[in-house]
């Protein structure tokens, strides 16, 4: 990332991935900082990684501490003064004025250490719950064999995640299963 920001001066900003989760993850927040700190604006993108934040499974859910979880991911991005804006994808007029309303109330520091913490704790649970690190950007498909990759690994990971009967339930519907 940092080789592709310095690698043009005409930059004016950039687009990354970026959660509570993927901290880490490609650019993270090591990338967006950098890319603060040589002027460049910062769009995020999956900021609900794929809307796996907005309903997260139980454990998760009570590290929140009864936190709305979307607001919560949503709030940890606003929080830090690089972030420019955040592209959180909705479904319906109920979701967009749910973010309307996380975003009016939004403001750079407004989380407490208390508050920061809580998101730390719910990264570690799914961390821990994550069985193949994938974000299911389909940069992987078409696949030859005519697997849905990122559907198969994200039914594989929710074996460590939700009810197992619900997610092999859900395996046996595929129309093509990772044997192929």
């Amino acid at each position: 990332f940092k080789k592709i920001v310095d690698g043009y001066e005409g930059w004016d900003f950039c687009q990354i991935q970026l959660n509570y989760i993927d901290t880490n993850y490609q650019a993270g927040v090591e990338g967006l900082k950098y890319a603060a700190q040589k002027g460049l604006g910062v769009a995020i993108m999956e900021p609900l990684l794929g809307g796996r934040l907005a309903t997260p499974p139980k454990d998760i859910a009570e590290a929140l501490a009864g936190k709305n979880p979307v607001q919560a991911a949503l709030d940890f991005l606003w929080d830090m003064p690089e972030v420019g804006v955040v592209l959180s994808g909705m479904s319906n007029l109920e979701q967009l004025k749910q973010n309307i309303e996380f975003a009016e109330a939004s403001s750079v520091g407004k989380l407490s250490e208390e508050e920061r913490g809580i998101m730390a704790k719910a990264k570690q649970i799914y961390d821990a719950k994550a069985l193949v690190p994938c974000t299911r950007c389909a940069y992987c498909m078409p696949c030859p064999a005519g697997l849905n990759i990122p559907s198969l690994i994200n039914k594989y990971n929710n074996t460590a995640i939700y009810d197992f009967e619900e997610v092999k339930k859900n395996y046996m519907d595929a129309e093509v299963k990772a044997d192929a």
